[in-house]
Order: structure tokens, then C-alpha cells, then sequence
């Protein structure tokens, strides 16, 4: 049997793999769960969306790969999402990147910017693939506090000097996941 990369040795466990065991766990034991931790669906979808899918994927011209930036009509929508939700203007040509879900975009963006020995600030209540992301690059995590009596914000003040002077990643998250926190521009 092949070795793992050290790499794969470093991780510590996936924290909703730990959920999921001790959700089977209780499934056989017989108990009664309303699960809020993934936030994928337990319910199928409405029957609506079950004909749209299905009269798409019937349709010849969506078979195949959309190509590495994904559907130029989906990203320009995507723009115009943000720019009337968010009042935030987008580049839909270089600034709108469709991913498969948030982790591909946080693992291969800690990858493109944190090498071995390199440090990544991490809210201390966050999504797990920030940590798992920095590890599976070879960095350090830096947990930064977000106290619940400042609204789960990050506090940059409590970041310690060494880690912030040689920092190279701060990621921060608002509506924050998983507090709901919101922060705003200032």
C-alpha cells in the first residue's frame, strides 16, 4: 500500500467527518435528528427545480465542460448580483471565478499564496478549510480572536506583532461562517 504524502499525514481530522460519525452513531442508536451542520439539504428539491434540471440537462448544448472560467452569460449574472444585492461592482472577465463549492476556492487560494513556513491569520471561530488549507500547504495558522462582546469581529489589535509583521494571508469572512456575524465596510 502507497505511503500518503506528509502532507495528508498533517491534517488533523476533518471536523464534519467527526460530525458525521457521531451522527451515524446516533442514527443507530435510533435518535432523531434536525442536523444544522453541513448546510446541505435533507429535503429534495421542489419539483419545479427537479423539470428545470432535467429540460437542461436534456439540452445538447449544456453537455461537456463549461471551460475553466465558466459560462461568460453565468459569470456576467453573477456581477449583476453582487452589484444590486452588495452595491459592489464586479469584472465579470476577471473578477468572477464559479467554483464547484467555497472549499476548492479557499484551499486553492491558500495554496497559491501560503508555501511551507509561510503564516495565514484565522479568525478563531471560521469555516474549517481555512486552518486545513494552510496545513495541507506546509504554513502556520494564526488563530485571531473574535470576541462575541465586539459582534465576532476580527480583532486586529489582538493579532500578535511577530505573526502580523510576517503574516502573508488574513482571511476574513462576513456574513461570517459559522457566527452569521456581519461586519460593515468600516
Amino acid at each position: 500500500m502507497p505511503l500518503v504524502s506528509q502532507r495528508l499525514q498533517n491534517l488533523p481530522p476533518y471536523v464534519f467527518a467527526v460530525i458525521g460519525q457521531k451522527v451515524r452513531e446516533m442514527e443507530l442508536a435510533g435518535i432523531d435528528l434536525i442536523r444544522m451542520d453541513i448546510g446541505s439539504p435533507d429535503l429534495p428539491p421542489a419539483q419545479f427545480t427537479l423539470d428545470a434540471l432535467n429540460q437542461s440537462a436534456a439540452n445538447p448544448d449544456n453537455h461537456g465542460y463549461s471551460g475553466y472560467s465558466g459560462i461568460p452569460r453565468f459569470r456576467e449574472a453573477i456581477a449583476r448580483y453582487y452589484k444590486k444585492r452588495f452595491d459592489v461592482d464586479l469584472n465579470p472577465e476577471k473578477e468572477v471565478l464559479p467554483l464547484i463549492g467555497s472549499k476548492e476556492g479557499i484551499i486553492n487560494l491558500t495554496l497559491a499564496y501560503i508555501d511551507k513556513g509561510d503564516v495565514a491569520l484565522i479568525p478563531d471561530v471560521s469555516y474549517p478549510a481555512y486552518s486545513m488549507g494552510t496545513i495541507l500547504a506546509g504554513g502556520e495558522n494564526c488563530f485571531v480572536p473574535m470576541p462575541e462582546e465586539k459582534g465576532f469581529l476580527v480583532d486586529v489589535n489582538a493579532i500578535p506583532k511577530n505573526m502580523a509583521d510576517k503574516a502573508d494571508l488574513l482571511w476574513v469572512n462576513y456574513p461570517n461562517n459559522p457566527t452569521g456575524a456581519v461586519a460593515d465596510l468600516a
